[in-house]
């Protein structure tokens, strides 16, 4: 039960995160966000954020080491947000948008 809990707790923040990416204050500083979604759409690969230092330390800490997509999009589909929303490709990709 105590893991089931911090395993939660670990993706609200996972969630949170990727708030803050998506969010007004980020999107109008972050060069690399604005281009990709200028790029590639507003669909991103979830393979993207695993670049990002803070995000893959957190899902090394909640996943044993790992740093998969399919664990990203496992905490992500726990959590629900305002500010995106995760789906995925015609191809099986798993991809994450700007919801506003």
């Amino acid at each position: 039960r105590r893991h089931r809990k911090r395993h939660k707790r670990m993706y609200k923040d996972i969630g949170k995160q990727m708030d803050f990416y998506f969010g007004d204050a980020n999107l109008a500083k972050s060069k690399f966000l604005s281009q990709e979604i200028a790029e590639k759409g507003p669909w991103l690969d979830m393979e993207t954020f695993l670049r990002f230092n803070k995000l893959a330390d957190m899902l090394r800490m909640t996943f044993e080491g790992r740093l998969e997509v399919d664990d990203l999009w496992t905490a992500l589909s726990a959590v629900p947000s305002e500010i995106w929303v995760i789906g995925e490709s015609d191809t099986g990709v798993k991809q994450i948008k700007r919801q506003r």
